[in-house]
């Protein structure tokens, strides 16, 4: 599956963009081109999707995508970001290699496909995205610490791991290096 997500992702999407003046007064034609190169869209018309926007990205613009059945049903959905312009914020490419481990890890929304100026998303409809306010209860702050706790610890042995090598390739050997990694537990576990 993995492979099919990967191979999916890289270049079901290659060439394609998506026309953000066109997206502004028109979202369902403008989305519609990207969306049928989704597994089980290609037959995707105006008619039988939905398209919602979300307010509050800074430099995406986003979209909630559904695809219906004969019925009316909505049977897929999606989220779709485009990248409506750039940013010297942060770096676009970093952005997506970071969301794609991030996806590979299974610790976010299964990246479904890439385009030129997007992306198409899992859509996690039981999720909520945290406000500011919410990570000041100590209980959502320990759920996440809890979460990531297991990826920070795997992180932080490697780190150590990497100092003991360049201070032995420093020529001052790794006695320093060893003791340090020994007298820290959490490190050690």
């Amino acid at each position: 599956m993995a492979a099919v997500l990967k191979k999916q992702a890289s270049s079901a999407g290659a060439g394609l963009s998506v026309d953000v003046p066109l997206l502004i007064e028109q979202p369902k034609l403008a989305l519609l081109p990207v969306l049928k190169r989704l597994d089980g869209w290609q037959e995707a018309v105006e008619e039988t999707i939905t398209v919602e926007q979300f307010s509050g990205a800074m430099t995406n613009m986003v979209y909630r995508c559904g695809l219906q059945n004969a019925d009316g049903v909505e049977q897929q959905v999606v989220l779709m970001r485009v990248h409506a312009s750039s940013s010297d914020l942060f770096d676009r490419q970093e952005e997506i290699e970071t969301f794609r481990g991030v996806s590979a890890a299974g610790m976010g929304p299964k990246l479904l496909m890439l385009f030129e100026n997007g992306r198409v998303e899992e859509f996690l409809a039981q999720h909520v995205t945290l406000a500011a306010s919410d990570l000041q209860d100590s209980m959502v702050g320990s759920a996440i610490a809890a979460t990531l706790a297991p990826s920070m610890q795997s992180c932080l042995r490697l780190s150590w791991m990497l100092i003991i090598l360049m201070t032995s390739w420093c020529g001052h050997g790794c006695d320093h290096g060893i003791s340090l990694l020994l007298t820290t537990p959490h490190l050690t576990s």
